[in-house]
């Protein structure tokens, strides 16, 4: 959906991501065939809208949602189903729409971390262990190889927030952002 997406995609795209953020609530896991048929129903949508420049529109935003959530997948911070869910979200919204939705969902994600966080804080006690990073740095320059130390029961960074309702939010918005 650049600029100019017809707006059964935009439709179809919101859909795919509610969806998504329901199953992502309930149970923090996004079925596969929820980006499965986002991805097919954006191929199709933009080859019946725009014939090959359309096509090729919703192949490279599929391309970028997937790059783009490569890093947080690699990292731990977001699980496959979130990397799955933007790259078929490309394919619906072209990769114009898809980058600001991107750069929404970053700001909504942490915003809801954010609030997350002083919750819990609020709560009761939460650890902070900044020594693990340490720990960490000193064995990966004393070894010559990276280790992973696991935050401990109670640690703030073994929080988790699933990402599937930041990024339908973002979708929902993005639009609204171009106008």
């Amino acid at each position: 959906m650049d600029v100019a997406t017809p707006m059964p995609a935009y439709v179809v795209a919101v859909s795919v991501a509610s969806v998504a953020a329901v199953f992502d609530v309930r149970g923090r896991r996004i079925p596969n065939w929820i980006p499965v048929a986002g991805l097919a129903f954006g191929l199709a949508l933009a080859g019946w809208s725009g014939a090959w420049a359309g096509l090729a529109a919703s192949i490279a935003g599929f391309a970028l949602g997937g790059t783009l959530m490569l890093p947080g997948y690699l990292l731990g911070q977001q699980g496959g189903g979130d990397l799955k869910l933007m790259a078929a979200l490309g394919s619906l919204l072209g990769p114009k729409v898809l980058l600001l939705t991107f750069v929404l969902f970053v700001v909504i994600i942490g915003l809801w971390a954010l609030v997350h966080v002083v919750v819990m804080r609020l709560r009761g006690p939460l650890a902070c262990s900044v020594g693990r990073y340490g720990q960490m740095i000193r064995r990966l320059f004393g070894a010559g190889r990276p280790v992973y130390i696991p935050p401990a029961e109670g640690d703030i960074a073994g929080l988790r927030i699933p990402a599937a309702p930041a990024i339908a939010l973002a979708v929902l918005f993005a639009p609204l952002a171009l106008t």
